[in-house]
């Protein structure tokens, strides 16, 4: 297996890592959402409650992506660069491995029926704006909203648990 980071110019490395960074979590204390999506507990907890409530709306809720694991973090990155995209470009849509919110099992990549997902056009949907409202009760924000300060592509559809905003209902 190649490794990705041979072929990457030292420097964006450098400007990824000193922008992102994830508080690894220990996969032994996975909670299964379905098949081989996983959160940490807490994140868990309060991905059901958020559903829940949304689905009470109306609203539909789907996670894409949750925890994954670095070697799979570099595993895409390897499958973006064998397919000839620059890593300048890859970076701005994937962090590198070891600094993906992913990692720390606390992230989730959210769709809902009748838009693609991880596109831009998430952001239109019924399922969008019931998050920009109610997200923050249950302890979840938008990583990354349009021109943030880690450089990363605006995506509307990742959002990360943090007990520290979490409000109350």
């Amino acid at each position: 297996m190649k490794h990705w980071g041979y072929r990457c110019p030292t420097l964006m490395i450098v400007a990824c890592l000193s922008t992102l960074t994830a508080r690894p979590w220990c996969p032994r204390k996975k909670m299964c959402l379905t098949g081989n999506l996983f959160l940490s507990p807490d994140a868990f907890d309060a991905w059901r409650a958020m559903q829940a409530l949304a689905g009470d709306e109306g609203i539909v809720l789907q996670i894409v992506s949750a925890f994954r694991s670095a070697q799979y973090q570099a595993d895409l990155l390897q499958r973006k660069l064998d397919r000839g995209e620059s890593i300048e470009r890859i970076l701005t849509v994937n962090a590198a491995p070891g600094f993906s919110e992913h990692h720390t099992g606390c992230a989730i990549d959210i769709t809902t029926p009748g838009y693609a997902p991880l596109e831009e056009i998430f952001e239109q949907s019924p399922a969008f704006s019931w998050l920009c409202r109610y997200a923050g009760e249950f302890g979840f924000s938008m990583s990354f909203p349009r021109d943030n300060a880690a450089g990363i592509a605006y995506e509307p559809w990742h959002w990360k648990y943090s007990e520290n905003i979490q409000g109350s209902i």
